[in-house]
């Protein structure tokens, strides 16, 4: 069984249960499993964190050699992943996923706060829903996975999210040359230039064609 006995009990007297919880406590199938790189395996740790509400560490974390543990002294669940064949792909080859925790433990476990690997979680709602308030953030995480949140802490988390699927704003301004370019291109009487200071964009001055 994957979950905690504290993660059912808590369950137990609520009639509600996240989706994503499901999804995330499978986030990592078992023996085989693999992921295309070191990243991606420490996204699903920390979805299954979230889905079983516990904390955990790493034994090693390196990108050919994964293992994570619960953090709880004695307690078995071990996930341990490895390169395949020297590439950086990674196939779990120890599946442990059993909890074992007294209830002082149970109380003491926390999940670990993550702008990284929180952006993960919340990456596909702002897919749908780009609005997605961090007040209505933190009331979702606390529904769903039982971690309180500041708002400082879903404000960074929002940005990776953006981050994660726009890309990073200073990135978008290498494009700004090849901007330039396609409206003359398109509409050779259109006026489109930008200045710069060594490599670092200063300013931008479009004016098309028809406007003019």
């Amino acid at each position: 069984m994957m979950l905690s006995r504290g993660f059912v009990s808590r369950r137990a007297n609520s009639e509600y249960t996240p989706l994503e919880s499901i999804r995330f406590r499978e986030a990592i199938l078992g023996l085989g499993h693999t992921f295309k790189n070191a990243e991606e395996f420490r996204n699903a740790t920390y979805q299954m964190s979230l889905g079983g509400r516990f904390e955990y560490k790493y034994k090693k974390n390196s990108p050919t050699h994964m293992s994570v543990k619960c953090s709880v002294d004695g307690c078995p669940w071990k996930i341990t992943a490895h390169a395949v064949e020297g590439n950086v792909i990674l196939r779990v080859h120890i599946y442990q996923v059993n909890h074992n925790h007294i209830a002082q433990d149970e109380c003491s476990s926390k999940v670990k706060v993550s702008s990284k690997r929180g952006a993960v979680v919340v990456e596909d709602v702002f897919r749908t829903t780009p609005d997605y308030l961090p007040r209505q953030i933190c009331k979702n995480f606390e529904r769903d996975h039982g971690v309180q949140l500041t708002y400082n802490q879903v404000w960074h988390l929002k940005e990776k999210a953006k981050e994660r699927i726009y890309g990073a704003p200073r990135e978008s301004y290498t494009f700004v040359p090849w901007l330039c370019h396609r409206l003359k291109e398109i509409n050779p009487d259109t006026i489109a230039e930008y200045t710069s200071d060594e490599g670092h964009f200063m300013q931008l001055f479009i004016a098309h064609a028809f406007t003019i």
